[in-house]
């Protein structure tokens, strides 16, 4: 968390701040003293006076970002206990000449009376651009958060007007890559109602079947797959192209085509 929670005692550098507090203490202990006839006892009283003050203003701040991140991490898409219901996770890709363009699509439905903002994680197996998040439902902002330490990046998509318990929205994320490798997957980790990839291949008249699979999570490991699903390329809109129906929690749901097709794991 990059707001952890404070403590009253220990985090005295956290919560009085450097030079921001430390000017204020002395501005205001200087026009006390030149203001009047006043003693050194009263100047020291004056002076505790105002480093109390601002201690514990600096700690309700602290402790108000402790408990807006908190808050904030029932949003996560991999979150077992979201405030939302997902309707739809649409993967569209598409390669050309080694270069891809990679959008997301999610419709969620919100579960509580106000959604401000969701959490959306993802990874690229390859070199990306800096995604780009838009709506077709929404006026939305967002930030964009480093890599975790396991790789996965994060961006929290705040809503202008917060959902109203029961009202859809959707959102996408927009990325293009080089040196992608021939997979794309989805890590379901909470119900989704209909998962689809949609993979373009422009370059190709023709192409061996994909591999659709499915491999347990099982913490931070990832098991041989369990099932596996033949995947036939359309040659007339030169894709691949399969739609899931309720997939099964707790699977990855891998496509693997060209280079990718002899091999059995994520990676």
């Amino acid at each position: 968390m990059k707001h952890p929670k404070p403590d009253f005692w220990k985090d005295y550098r956290q919560i009085i701040g450097k030079w921001p507090s430390i000017l204020t203490l002395c501005i205001s202990t200087f026009l006390y003293y030149r203001d009047g006839d006043t003693t050194i006892v009263k100047l020291a009283a004056f002076a505790l006076l105002v480093f109390i003050v601002l201690y514990v203003v600096g700690y309700a701040i602290c402790y108000y970002l402790y408990v807006r991140e908190k808050k904030r991490e029932l949003t996560n898409d991999m979150d077992k206990n979201q405030d939302y219901r997902v309707i739809s996770v649409v993967h569209k890709r598409s390669d050309s000449n080694g270069k891809i363009r990679w959008v997301t699509t999610r419709t969620i439905e919100s579960k509580v009376s106000e959604l401000r903002f969701v959490r959306h994680r993802y990874s690229i197996l390859g070199q990306g651009s800096k995604p780009k998040i838009t709506s077709t439902t929404h006026q939305i902002t967002y930030d964009i958060f480093p890599p975790d330490s396991k790789g996965w990046n994060t961006i929290l998509i705040i809503f202008k007007k917060p959902l109203r318990k029961g009202e859809i929205a959707q959102f996408s994320m927009d990325v293009n890559g080089t040196n992608c490798k021939d997979l794309h997957f989805c890590r379901v980790n909470t119900p989704i109602g209909e998962l689809v990839f949609d993979i373009e291949l422009p370059d190709k008249h023709s192409a061996p079947h994909a591999e659709l699979m499915m491999f347990r999570i099982d913490g931070d490991t990832v098991n041989v797959a369990e099932r596996k699903e033949v995947v036939r390329f359309n040659r007339k809109k030169q894709c691949y192209y399969i739609k899931i129906d309720n997939p099964q929690v707790g699977y990855i749901y891998q496509l693997n085509w060209g280079k990718e097709l002899k091999k059995s794991n994520v990676c």
